[in-house]
């Protein structure tokens, strides 16, 4: 339950980042949007990554997540510096 507790945080937390900013940074410009989720991509690799790292999580579903996420934040990121 612990662990469930900690993925349902990270979530809220990014919903919570993401309704809050999305009007700001939509209106203005998407690079803006695309460097939050890029932020927001990273706290996941970093929750996954520390519960691969201490053995809660384990096997390629894990790691397939940690995966996707760090692409995803890499992608963002560079795409939005453009």
């Amino acid at each position: 339950m612990h662990t469930f507790g900690e993925f349902v945080e990270v979530t809220f937390l990014a919903m919570g980042i993401i309704a809050w900013k999305t009007n700001d940074l939509a209106g203005e410009s998407l690079a803006s949007f695309g460097r939050v989720y890029a932020l927001v991509q990273m706290v996941w690799v970093a929750i996954i990554g520390y519960h691969v790292a201490t053995g809660v999580a384990e096997g390629a579903t894990a790691v397939g997540n940690l995966a996707i996420s760090a692409i995803l934040a890499v992608l963002f990121y560079v795409t939005s510096r453009k």
